[in-house]
């Protein structure tokens, strides 16, 4: 019996065609006795060479989607300010704290580099846009864990609002993040240049608090004898 679409020869009792998958309905003449004998078919070969087939194009689709992916998620800081302006969207969890945590290590090198130029506009400028950013990154991974970007308000919540958001932050969403392992020792480094920075930041306040006391201890005390 013939597919009448492809052509492919298939066994009497066939319903559907081995090769495309056309319905065979039972109106095709069978041969004469004269008729040359038509080659015989191996039908398990063929079968293996669709499954092989089939095969190769799942892998294909496969391979193409996590390229796909990768594309998408493969930059969390460009994910971070492409959507500077975006409110409606989501973020990914590790696309987000990644990208938190490496501008913030920025910010700490771009405040010494400031401090040691004598020149604090940079970093004013450096913040503004950082905030922006940040807040727009913070309604979106409330978005991706089905929350209203008005929480972000808990922020303004001493300490019990911070925790509740910090919480909400920190919860697993449906976006897919970076799967790039490079940006986990990126975002090493950026860790250990926040808190050496923030020991530096300390220790110069710190400092900084103590040259003042001495300041007015010694304008207190002068005050005390010019009489």
């Amino acid at each position: 019996m013939f597919c009448t679409k492809c052509g492919a020869k298939n066994p009497e009792d066939a319903k559907f065609c081995y090769k495309c998958g056309n319905e065979i309905y039972k109106t095709i003449e069978k041969l004469s006795d004269n008729s040359p004998e038509s080659p015989s078919v191996d039908f398990s070969s063929d079968n293996k060479k669709v499954g092989v087939s089939k095969n190769i194009e799942k892998e294909k689709i496969d391979n193409k989607t996590k390229s796909d992916v990768e594309e998408e998620s493969g930059n969390p800081l460009a994910t971070f300010w492409n959507g500077i302006l975006d409110f409606d969207g989501k973020i990914g969890r590790r696309d987000f704290w990644a990208a938190v945590i490496i501008m913030a290590a920025i910010n700490v090198v771009i405040l010494a580099l400031c401090l040691w130029l004598n020149f604090m506009p940079l970093l004013w400028l450096y913040d503004i846009l950082f905030f922006i950013a940040s807040l727009s990154a913070t309604i979106r991974r409330l978005h991706d864990v089905d929350k209203s970007g008005a929480f972000v308000l808990l922020n303004f919540v001493p300490l019990v609002g911070q925790i509740i958001l910090l919480v909400m932050l920190l919860q697993k969403g449906t976006v897919k993040s970076y799967i790039n392992p490079r940006w986990d020792g990126v975002m090493a480094i950026a860790t250990i240049v926040l808190v050496m920075g923030g020991f530096l930041v300390g220790g110069v306040a710190y400092s900084d608090y103590q040259h003042q006391q001495e300041i007015q201890d010694e304008v207190s005390y002068d005050s005390d004898y010019d009489y």
